[in-house]
């Protein structure tokens, strides 16, 4: 019997999704894990499932996402949460997860993509402008996407530099980079201006 691990810092959303977890029926040992370096020590070749929370302040979902590839190569991914859905949503394409959920998604839906990930099969909100994001997004590079998620955390060019170990110059040149390859002239607009966040309830579309 494997396991499904449920990565989040909200007890509340870790409770939610056991609940769910037992109503689609799944045997798997059920996992949670409160932070990234919680997570990383759940990450065996027994995995079925992990659904994270790709926006938790000490996560790095690409370097989480790519620690789990290496040790689980096979197990499905779903991205569950976000303060920007049209953002994760494109980060979870980027990265090859196999789906995402956005915080407001009713507990059907949840099931139903729950389902389609352990299918075999990826499950994303369909969203005509998520398209137009995702395209923006696959041109970053991975440096430039871990500097924009670290910016999103509202943290300073010194603290990323002093994280990625990294010159504050060269910060200041990926951030630049970022803003003219997404087409905004500020890092809090990036997905903000979607109307994508409040209809993450719609049926996910499965491919």
């Amino acid at each position: 019997m494997g396991s499904i691990l449920i990565v989040s810092t909200l007890p509340v959303v870790r409770l939610g999704l056991r609940v769910v977890l037992k109503e689609v029926g799944v045997s798997s040992t059920l996992r949670e894990a409160h932070s990234m370096q919680e997570a990383e020590n759940h990450i065996t070749p027994d995995l079925d499932l992990v659904v994270m929370n790709p926006d938790m302040p000490d996560m790095n979902p690409i370097a989480f996402v790519q620690k789990v590839r290496r040790q689980a190569e096979h197990v499905p991914i779903l991205f569950f949460g976000g303060r920007s859905a049209t953002l994760y949503a494109s980060l979870a394409v980027k990265l090859e997860v196999d789906g995402y959920l956005g915080d407001l998604t009713d507990e059907k839906t949840i099931v139903a993509a729950i389902r389609t990930v352990l299918g075999g099969m990826r499950c994303f909100p369909k969203r005509e402008h998520l398209d137009r994001l995702s395209t923006k997004v696959q041109a970053l590079s991975q440096k430039e996407l871990t500097v924009l998620l670290l910016l999103r955390q509202v943290l300073h060019n010194k603290d990323i530099a002093q994280r990625l170990f990294l010159s504050e110059k060269t910060i200041s040149a990926h951030k630049q980079k970022i803003l003219h390859k997404l087409g905004v002239s500020a890092i809090t607009q990036v997905g903000e201006n979607e109307s994508f966040a409040g209809a993450v309830n719609e049926a996910p579309q499965s491919f």
